[in-house]
């Protein structure tokens, strides 16, 4: 789990949920939905599908430091180059 630091200890002494960035709001949707692992999940929207996706750039940013880049498609070369030069 990735908890913000900043806000930890105040959230925590108030007996709240402290702040995450992590994958917890895809597992509320399912919840909230009656999934629980078993069968077919619901279908995502398009929506939701972009905002996980700005959620994990957000993440990756705020491990990493670095700012998210993004490729255009087809990305197939760029992922071939990286898992040989991986596999080097």
């Amino acid at each position: 789990r990735f908890w913000i630091a900043k806000t930890y200890k105040k959230r925590f002494e108030k007996g709240l949920e402290p702040e995450n960035f992590d994958k917890e709001f895809l597992r509320l949707w399912y919840a909230k939905r009656g999934y629980k692992g078993d069968g077919k999940p619901p279908e995502m929207s398009r929506q939701l599908i972009v905002d996980l996706a700005k959620r994990y750039i957000s993440v990756y940013e705020k491990i990493t430091g670095k700012k998210f880049i993004t490729y255009q498609y087809p990305i197939e070369k760029k992922i071939l180059t990286a898992v040989t030069n991986y596999e080097k």
